[in-house]
């Protein structure tokens, strides 16, 4: 029993080793690897439950799930430029998703995770901003606004203008928000 139990515990010290060296070949920042005197304390399978999840399982975990919201705002922000570059045309999910050459589905699981939003709903928001901008700083009429903006006609632009801001884009201007 003495020797399973030492067969054990060096089965479970190698992989416990062999964790460490397979995500550090992943990771951009080294885990350091446990000394061996912390592996070889760990004298029950609960011990070593825990140990894995406190000293494994959850570090690593943090680390994967910042990494992946470090790389789903990148993708927003990439997005954002994108569509803020091109807000005087008609912009398309799978057209901006392959110029970035950023997956679709990852452009919609980034735009949901880190602005609660969908790809249409980022394009109306910031079409909405751009044409607070132009009735803030330019003398354009609302049906030219609507036309830049790529809005079918001035009547839909109005509608959707007041449903986001809460007042029409002619109240906007006048009121000089």
């Amino acid at each position: 029993s003495s020797d399973l139990y030492m067969w054990l515990q060096g089965k479970l010290v190698e992989t416990a080793q062999s964790i460490f060296r397979q995500v550090n070949r992943i990771l951009d920042e080294p885990v350091p690897e446990p000394a061996l005197n912390e592996l070889l304390e760990q004298v029950t399978i609960e011990n070593w439950t825990e140990w894995f999840r406190a000293s494994c399982i959850d570090p690593l975990m943090k680390r994967f799930e910042s990494r992946h919201r470090t790389e789903s705002e990148q993708i927003v922000m990439r997005v954002t430029e994108y569509i803020r570059s091109r807000i005087e045309t008609h912009i398309r999910l799978e057209e901006c998703s392959a110029e970035l050459k950023i997956p679709v589905s990852s452009v919609k699981q980034a735009l949901r995770e880190v602005l609660s939003t969908t790809f249409a709903e980022l394009v109306l928001s910031e079409r909405i901003d751009r044409a607070k901008e132009l009735l803030r700083n330019d003398s354009m009429s609302v049906v030219a606004i609507a036309h830049r903006l790529c809005y079918s006609n001035a009547q839909n632009f109005s509608r959707t203008f007041k449903k986001a801001v809460g007042i029409s884009p002619g109240y906007y201007r006048m009121k000089g928000s």
